[in-house]
């Protein structure tokens, strides 16, 4: 069974596990401040921007290629809002990364469906 909306949720082992907002939000606290230098906290940042990137992508793929209007996945949204809230320097910024994901996500999905159409296996 998956995570229940609270803060930390049972995995399969029975350990208690946190939910990505609650880290998100402990992380910041620690993160580097604008003008800081992020080396030490680089790899924090390029995992919470891929996780973003594929959340979002997955999003939209789901309004793409589903017929009808999908089920929405509240907690795929908090992730990536946690995760974008996390790199980005405002909550606008972070509302920007996101809508740009959602673009560039969007330009990927229609080249890959019209690259699937037009491949033809031998």
């Amino acid at each position: 069974m998956g995570p229940i909306y609270c803060d930390t949720y049972r995995d399969a082992s029975g350990a208690d596990v946190e939910n990505v907002p609650s880290i998100c939000d402990r992380l910041r606290d620690v993160m580097p401040q604008i003008g800081e230098p992020r080396g030490d906290a680089a790899i924090v940042f390029q995992h919470a921007m891929d996780r973003t990137v594929e959340l979002v992508a997955a999003g939209v793929a789901e309004r793409m290629f589903l017929d009808g209007e999908p089920v929405p996945s509240v907690s795929d949204v908090e992730q990536w809002v946690a995760y974008a809230l996390l790199v980005a320097s405002s909550p606008d910024a972070a509302d920007r990364f996101i809508a740009t994901c959602e673009s560039m996500d969007a330009i990927f999905c229609v080249q890959t469906q019209t690259f699937s159409l037009r491949w033809q296996p031998y």
